[in-house]
């Protein structure tokens, strides 16, 4: 399930295409103009029925898995008023996306988990519950909380936003990047006014980082890549500047392979990539998983499986 331009979707399609399996595109954004959806539920609770439309054609009976990746919104009630929108809108998701989500078969991963791990606030005491390193982090909308905080962290601090959507300024939309602040400058930073308008997360910044990590989580495989930025700007978030960044595939230690297996576990999530740090001492700190992330450009940089092992495990028996 994802929308028409899905490069990272496409060679998950091509993998299983070349295992032999039956594969179905499907995009909800595409519903009602280009599918119709009929369920219909037995006596035993097993639902019949498909998805059908010139380009889609799905038994219900016959799905064994689904990759969920970025489907569209319902594009829905075109030409209603706002109100009478709002409620086809909600029919869709609760009739087309529940008919879907309660059928027994594989998810990568199930919308609901997705849903349900993508608060950054569970996933930090998840982390920690699971063994990993979590950096000292605050969460606040008072500005003298803030202060005492940065005090206490005597030393670097960064801001980090919370919800992955970008902020709408009149040019267009514009990414909120982790921004590394001063603590010996707060007073020219603090804005008690803007940041009382909403939660507000800050963490401690890792001086000395050796490298960045994203471990992409396939079930049971990890794939480890080191990242380092050649830029200050990239350093402290290297989404800032994918040019200046190097690769190395790495290994990990074994407590925190069996850490981040044990989150994907207490997560429900069949895949997850992780963000975290490795200092130059060898420690490893979780910063945030990303129950949907991107992983594509890294198979382009190192010819990683990703995938094949994608693919692989939607074709294991099994629902989860």
């Amino acid at each position: 399930m994802t929308r028409e331009q899905d490069t990272t979707a496409d060679m998950v399609i091509e993998a299983l295409v070349q295992c032999g399996a039956a594969v179905a595109r499907l995009d909800t954004g595409d519903f009602p103009q280009r599918w119709a959806v009929t369920g219909r539920i037995d006596s035993a609770g097993v639902w019949q029925g498909g998805l059908s439309g010139p380009d889609v054609e799905v038994d219900l009976q016959r799905l064994t898995a689904v990759y969920y990746r970025r489907p569209n919104r319902y594009q829905v009630g075109a030409g209603l008023s706002p109100g009478d929108r709002r409620f086809v809108e909600a029919e869709a998701h609760h009739g087309v996306g529940g008919l879907l989500s309660c059928l027994p078969c594989r998810w990568v991963s199930h919308p609901a988990r997705i849903a349900d791990a993508s608060a950054k606030p569970g996933q930090l005491r998840l982390a920690a519950a699971c063994g990993l390193r979590v950096p000292q982090t605050l969460i606040s909308s008072c500005p003298e909380q803030i202060r005492r905080f940065v005090t206490e962290i005597d030393g670097p601090v960064v801001y980090k936003p919370m919800s992955p959507g970008a902020l709408r300024a009149p040019e267009g939309p514009r990414v909120v990047y982790a921004t590394l602040l001063d603590p010996t400058r707060i007073e020219e930073w603090l804005d008690e006014a803007a940041v009382r308008v909403t939660a507000n997360q800050f963490q401690r910044y890792i001086t000395d980082k050796d490298a960045d990590l994203r471990v992409t989580a396939v079930g049971e495989h990890l794939f480890p890549v080191a990242i380092r930025a050649r830029t200050p700007a990239a350093r402290v978030d290297w989404r800032r500047d994918y040019d200046s960044l190097d690769y190395e595939l790495v290994e990990v230690p074994g407590d925190v392979a069996a850490g981040l297996r044990a989150y994907l576990k207490a997560a429900e999530l069949a895949f997850a990539a992780f963000d975290l740090v490795r200092t130059t001492a060898g420690e490893h700190y979780f910063l945030e998983a990303n129950a949907n992330g991107e992983w594509g450009w890294l198979t382009d940089a190192l010819e990683l499986p990703i995938a094949t092992a994608i693919a692989d495990l939607l074709l294991s028996e099994g629902t989860s």
